[in-house]
């Protein structure tokens, strides 16, 4: 096919003003554009004076080849708004394979203005628990685009940028920003600047970004300091400690608190109810006698912490601590975490906790602190339990921990459990294969149906059982591995690589009173719909890969 010219813009900027007239095919560009073979006109029908020459011309074979003729004016250039005409002779040029423009070309075209500002940095934001930093721009970004990680320099911590992408906005709204994916979360309340080179990104025009260096806004979520009156800690407060004994009197009914904020603008709550920073309150004791300060960070409420205070009743509570004279500082990368008197095998003390929505769940993001895992594995023998207990109020559960921290369980045969009320789950971590040595992190998915398909799924269930009912959604348990930027679902090796039931009672997936049912092994995140038990007529069934823990209603 011989080539042909496709049409042309006219363009008027700050820099100047150009037309540019593009081909259907390369050209042979070794030669000066044949300007006899073209006319510019004006609104005026006046011809336009001039300079034509090859746009990106490029060698290929011994070649220069250009798919582009750009057209400068002399003088004042174009006039923005003005209608211009641009026709071509018939063979003008000829295509890179040999063969001549046939047919020539006419056409107008008004010259518009196009931006040549590229985009500005205007913040960072901590997002994924830490792990990963949004650059949010000025303007739109160019969609799509996989940047290069290298033009983007972190100071302040010792973690480095894996990938960088361009954020696929909701709502098919145009891409304000970037998401860089760390090499582990930075630290709560840490200074850390993010260098931003010239270029990173770039406009859907084409702009280059411009260079910036940003302080990185890290959602604190810590408390800086905790005071009570009628009780007193058993340990020292430290902000990134979270569980802590509460002594009181034997007949103690309430205590008075006074949580500080780390970084002011956050919220304080205790099961729903407001909590003034820096302000005594009277709290009464629960009768679960555990009392959870949530911590919501400034204009980030789904990052948040939690410290619990567990009340312990004695005859003497002995002296109130005095407050910190100052506020405490956050934790610094590769310290850790003070250890928590509770029960060494809670691998959850201390862990990070932030909210996301999935398919329409709210979701919490739980990542293990390593050395906590470590820990509990010194006091543990080979085919034990470790548990971490899930916050409340969330539908979805995403537990993340570094690959080292999951080697170590599976060398030992841990099992993992997580005990989110009514619904607990369980692994073997020495029953999954399809990990890669170049893993950085393994995540325990407990994933409740979307909001689209769990209503079939009721509706089925409802349609084809007698005497069954659900109390609880539908849920998924998967292991997946982090490997280069991709997440690596993992196989299971056994039937009971993963188990559920009720927090309370958890029973083994694949089994039901009087026979056995099987669980296949495959490539896939294994299914699990965890009922509640009710009170009489247990039964476990699977269908289409899923398995349901049901009890029969009392007629």
């Amino acid at each position: 096919m011989p080539p042909a010219a496709t049409g042309f813009e006219a363009v008027v900027g700050d820099g100047g003003s150009y037309i540019d007239i593009a081909f259907s095919k390369y050209l042979k560009a070794s030669d000066p554009v044949p300007a006899d073979a073209l006319v510019v006109t004006g609104p005026d029908g006046a011809p336009v004076e001039g300079t034509y020459a090859y746009l990106e011309p490029q060698s290929a074979g011994g070649e220069t080849l250009a798919r582009k003729v750009r057209f400068t004016p002399n003088g004042d250039g174009l006039s923005e708004g003005a209608e211009y005409r641009v026709a071509i002779e018939p063979g003008a040029f000829v295509s890179y394979a040999g063969t001549q423009m046939l047919a020539g070309f006419d056409g107008t075209a008004k010259a518009a203005r196009r931006d040549a500002t590229g985009p500005v940095p205007a913040s960072a934001e901590s997002a994924g628990g830490g792990a990963a930093i949004r650059i949010v721009f000025d303007e739109p970004l160019a969609a799509g685009s996989l940047l290069d990680p290298g033009a983007f320099a972190l100071s302040g911590t010792g973690r480095k940028v894996l990938s960088a992408v361009v954020e696929v906005p909701e709502n098919g709204k145009q891409p304000m920003s970037a998401v860089l994916t760390l090499s582990g979360p930075v630290a709560e309340g840490a200074a850390v600047t993010v260098a931003v080179a010239a270029g990173a990104a770039a406009d859907p025009l084409g702009n280059p970004s411009a260079e910036k260096t940003l302080a990185l806004n890290s959602p604190n979520a810590l408390l800086s300091g905790l005071e009570l009156q009628g009780g007193s800690l058993s340990e020292a407060f430290s902000g990134e400690r979270t569980d802590y004994t509460l002594k009181v009197t034997a007949d103690a009914a309430s205590v008075e608190l006074k949580a500080t904020l780390a970084q002011a603008g956050g919220r304080l709550s205790i099961r729903g109810v407001p909590l003034g920073d820096a302000t005594f309150k009277t709290v009464a004791i629960p009768s679960d006698g555990i009392i959870p300060i949530r911590v919501e960070a400034a204009g980030h409420p789904d990052v948040a912490k939690v410290y619990t205070l567990t009340v312990v009743r004695s005859a003497d509570p002995g002296p109130t601590p005095s407050p910190s004279p100052s506020p405490t500082p956050g934790p610094t990368e590769g310290s850790t975490p003070t250890p928590s008197p509770g029960n060494i095998a809670d691998i959850g003390r201390g862990a990070n906790v932030t909210s996301k929505d999935v398919e329409g769940r709210k979701t919490a993001m739980i990542t293990l602190q390593t050395q906590v895992v470590m820990d509990a594995l010194k006091a543990a023998k080979s085919g034990a339990e470790l548990y971490l207990d899930a916050p409340a109020n969330f539908e979805s559960y995403d537990v993340s921990m570094t690959a080292d921290a999951f080697k170590a369980l599976a060398k030992m045969q841990i099992k993992l459990k997580l005990k989110a009320a009514p619904l607990s789950a369980a692994i073997r971590t020495d029953a999954w294969s399809g990990m890669s040595d170049g893993a950085s992190a393994v995540h325990l998915l407990v994933a409740r149906a979307s909001v689209q398909e769990e209503p079939a799924w009721l509706a089925d269930l409802k349609k084809k059982s007698a005497g069954l009912r659900a109390m609880t959604g539908l849920y998924r348990v998967a292991l997946a591995a982090e490997d280069g930027g991709r997440s690596v679902t993992l196989t299971a090796d056994r039937p009971d690589a993963a188990t559920g039931g009720m927090d309370a009672a958890p029973i083994r997936a694949g089994r039901r009173i009087g026979r056995r049912l099987p669980l296949r092994s495959v490539r896939q995140p294994l299914a699990l719909c965890v009922l509640p038990l009710l009170r009489r007529g247990a039964a476990i069934g699977e269908r289409d890969g899923q398995l349901a823990l049901l009890r029969r209603l009392r007629l």
